[in-house]
């Protein structure tokens, strides 16, 4: 796939599109969804929330590509890192997600009924605007991991065995790799089907996807060469940060029916 191609608007950049496009699909996804299943168009300013996530995660992400490429253990500032624009990880986007969506969420809904005077939607409702949130994530996902493979970047350690690719518009990348962007693409198919099942069993989607890309990340980053990457442990930082947010996920499912019980109760009341 070519990092470059002819449109009708001019030479197109594919990583960076297919990096927005990903946002717009995700974020069109969500509307349909909000709308679809709570049958009120205010819902959708639930994608306010997930706006926020995105630009907070943004920093976020940077963060854990600097920790990753071993500023910490250098001694180099993160806020340097972000400035520098040093790349990113989708990592600090779901660990944004995992911290901030459900205050976001709440306070939008207090903003709404206190400032506005009008119900966005009950505790209850709020809580499964999460789980539906989560569906967006594998789906935005796909899409950073295809720019990555046009621009020949996140490459594979060397590999040619079966399935093994190249990458000819990446000069650093001699010979044939394993297909880490592939691999991390159909994870995240899986991971949209699992997701497709639970919620239909009823199941808290919000814990299962922070959870699956937990996995996935650990996964992938054996697959992935990266020679600025430190490791402890005989583990990159992406890898500790991937099993410290599995950890917090099964946290949060094994408390969060009580919880959401406590939140919905005292909102109730109010």
């Amino acid at each position: 796939m070519a990092p470059y191609i002819n449109s009708p608007f001019g030479l197109l950049n594919m990583y960076n599109f297919s990096i927005n496009a990903g946002v717009v699909v995700s974020v069109v996804l969500l509307a349909i969804l909000y709308f679809v299943i709570f049958r009120k168009f205010r819902c959708v300013l639930f994608i306010l929330c997930y706006g926020a996530i995105l630009i907070i995660g943004r920093y976020a992400s940077t963060m854990v590509r600097a920790i990753n490429d071993g500023f910490l253990d250098r001694g180099e500032s993160l806020i340097g890192a972000i400035k520098m624009e040093v790349g990113s990880h989708f990592l600090g986007h779901i660990f944004t997600f995992f911290i901030l969506f459900y205050p976001v969420a709440f306070f939008l809904r207090a903003v709404c009924r206190d400032v506005f005077g009008f119900s966005l939607a009950d505790a209850n409702d709020t809580f499964r605007a999460g789980a539906i949130a989560a569906f967006a994530f594998p789906i935005q996902h796909i899409f950073n991991r295809l720019g990555c493979l046009c621009r020949g970047c996140c490459n594979g350690i060397s590999y040619n065995g079966r399935f093994a690719i190249n990458l000819p518009y990446n000069p650093d990348v001699e010979g044939t790799v394993f297909p880490s962007q592939i691999l991390e693409m159909l994870l995240m198919a899986v991971l949209f089907i699992v997701l497709v099942v639970a919620y239909k069993k009823g199941l808290d989607t919000f814990g299962i996807v922070i959870m699956g890309f937990g996995i996935t990340f650990f996964i992938s980053e054996f697959f992935i060469e990266n020679p600025f990457s430190v490791k402890h442990f005989g583990l990159t930082y992406v890898q500790l940060l991937s099993i410290f947010i599995v950890i917090l996920s099964l946290v949060y499912m094994v408390t969060s029916g009580k919880v959401k019980g406590y939140f919905i109760v005292k909102t109730e009341k109010e």
